[in-house]
């Protein structure tokens, strides 16, 4: 990991270029991997802030930060996540999503967004 995360470093700093998504994606997975929320959600975030518009993540990839931060206990970023996987994802994949959202805020007793990603499911 530390080697990967010095060729991210100096990816980063050209995130035009095909190798800083690479990079991105290589490291991702290894902190999803070794279970490093933290990591993975600061390494996503700052892909969406200089990468994602010239060069767009996979949808899977947005799903997997998904599942990481609902393990994590993160609804903020899992909702950040859904948005960006409805962007682009397979609908099949967004609908489960939403329902996994949904299913969150209920256990966590909070039905006016559980509602709000129940209705959106069914308007896919």
């Amino acid at each position: 990991p530390v080697a990967l995360e010095h060729l991210y470093q100096l990816a980063k700093l050209r995130p035009d270029l095909p190798d800083f998504r690479e990079r991105t994606v290589d490291l991702l997975h290894t902190y999803l991997r070794l279970q490093q929320l933290e990591h993975l959600v600061k390494t996503w975030q700052e892909y969406l802030d200089l990468g994602e518009s010239l060069q767009p993540l996979d949808p899977e990839d947005h799903n997997r930060v998904l599942f990481a931060a609902l393990r994590g206990d993160d609804l903020k970023v899992a909702e950040k996540a859904f948005a960006k996987l409805r962007e682009r994802g397979p609908l099949d994949q967004v609908r489960e999503a939403g329902q996994l959202l949904a299913d969150e805020f209920t256990k966590r007793r909070m039905a006016p967004k559980a509602d709000e990603y129940r209705l959106l499911v069914r308007s896919l």
